[in-house]
């Protein structure tokens, strides 16, 4: 038997029916059934159960409970839909997804021809295997041998073992319909997958960072905020910060905030302790967003207007913009200071690296050593 149960979804076929109705209870049962989506993939319906507690009110109540099984890019067509995509929104592509899929669905609904989402309950509960999909999570390629993914009304939620592009992880992920999505991660992130991820520090870190991670990330116009737990012993540090230098296998830990905006990204209520240092701040990772680091830089010499490395990362931030006065303005200002601060060419100089202008940087490494 075939069936066209509901309006611009597919047909069901080779559908083993069974109907029951008794005075004002109906229901429709079918153990076994076929549905072919529109692109032409395949899901296995079975334990399906379509029940009217009472046919007498108009629109009638109607509950269904079925399960599906099958390749992840059919389940994606059909909620991609454009009857379910309205109450589901584009939760997974089916062209750039694949694995398998076993779901359980009940939805909630009126009998009438016109659905609303406010119509509407549904939740779904799946288990995903073999699976791959893009701009899943914080935008990224998500991939997983075995996953759970719970959807409902109010968003859905994907946990387990996955990589994150690349980036093995603990993951529990949870994104509403509305606002902003919540975090759970434990990685260890490597040098490459901090690049992968947009945490490129340059070559001032390298080697891996066991993290735990939990926050908020915001929409393509809204701010993410991350507070990350970090241990830092395996770390290699070169100057991150001014003279702070770190070999591995020296204990240290980190807690801090990461705030994520569209062009640039922020590093706040700092703490590290272990490895003979103890440091709190605030950092401003370079993405060529002059006027905010130099905003930033301000507030710190409002405070000391001696403090070197603050007038060195200014000179950094006018020789980046190839600004000839003010860089040579404020190295009279730092060397005014301390004659003997040559550490000021080799913050430059680690800057001109990371935009690729080595022979500058080699000659700034030379007015360091003069």
């Amino acid at each position: 038997m075939t069936l066209h149960p509901v309006d611009e979804l597919p047909s069901v076929r080779d559908a083993d029916l069974k109907a029951h109705v008794t005075g004002r209870p109906a229901t429709v049962t079918i153990g076994q059934a076929v549905s072919d989506t529109p692109a032409g993939r395949k899901l296995n319906i079975s334990d399906f159960v379509f029940e009217v507690p009472d046919m007498a009110p108009k629109p009638a109540p109607a509950k269904v409970r079925f399960r599906i099984d099958g390749p992840v890019p059919a389940a994606a067509e059909i909620l991609a839909s454009d009857r379910l995509s309205e109450f589901s929104g584009t939760l997974i592509d089916p062209s750039s997804s694949k694995g398998t899929v076993s779901a359980v669905v009940t939805l909630g609904l009126p009998i009438k021809r016109e659905l609303t989402k406010a119509d509407t309950t549904y939740a779904i509960t799946a288990d995903l295997g073999g699976f791959a999909a893009d701009r899943l999570v914080m935008n990224q390629k998500l991939e997983a041998t075995a996953l759970k993914v719970v959807a409902n009304n109010g968003g859905y939620q994907v946990k387990g073992d996955v990589k994150i592009n690349g980036q093995a992880a603990s993951l529990d992920y949870r994104k509403p319909n509305e606002g902003d999505a919540d975090i759970k991660l434990l990685a260890t992130l490597d040098d490459a997958s901090r690049t992968r991820l947009g945490f490129d520090l340059g070559p001032a870190v390298s080697g891996a960072i066991p993290i735990k991670l939990t926050g908020k990330i915001g929409g393509p116009d809204r701010d993410s905020r991350m507070g990350i737990e970090a241990d830092l012993t395996a770390l290699k540090l070169d100057n991150i910060l001014p003279g702070w230098v770190k070999l591995p296998g020296k204990s240290s830990r980190a807690v801090f905030n990461v705030v994520q905006k569209p062009q640039s990204t922020r590093l706040e209520d700092i703490v590290i302790d272990g490895g003979g240092v103890s440091i709190k701040g605030s950092i401003e990772i370079d993405q060529n967003q002059w006027d905010a680091a130099n905003k930033t830089l301000d507030a710190v010499l409002a405070i000391n207007k001696d403090d070197v490395e603050a007038i060195a990362m200014k000179a950094t931030v006018a020789w980046l913009r190839d600004d000839t006065k003010a860089y040579q303005a404020e190295v009279a200002r730092a060397l005014a200071v301390d004659p003997a601060y040559a550490e000021l060419y080799r913050i430059v100089a680690r800057s001109a690296v990371r935009e690729h202008r080595y022979v500058e940087a080699i000659e700034l490494e030379k007015q360091a050593v003069k």
